[in-house]
């Protein structure tokens, strides 16, 4: 993310760690990793934020953004096709 928005609800945070899921998921299909991989640490980063503010909007779901490990760049991944499901 270039800039630190300011969220204010659990709906915007939803929305953004969506975008940025996409976005991961898009980066991915054409090949640019890196931009990809930057994309799920922002929804890493995002939901970090979520939890701080005391918002978790879903404890069950475990996604690859979760268990990004930083100094592994090297992850693969197929593209969700329930990414809004």
């Amino acid at each position: 993310m270039a800039s630190r928005i300011r969220l204010s609800t659990s709906e915007e945070f939803e929305i953004a760690i969506r975008w940025e899921t996409v976005r991961s998921e898009y980066f991915r299909s054409v090949g640019n990793i890196q931009k990809s991989d930057e994309s799920l640490l922002t929804v890493k980063e995002l939901r970090l934020r979520l939890k701080s503010e005391g918002i978790d909007t879903n404890p069950d779901k475990i996604t690859e953004a979760d268990n990004l490990d930083v100094g592994d760049i090297s992850i693969t991944a197929k593209p969700s096709e329930t990414v809004f499901a």
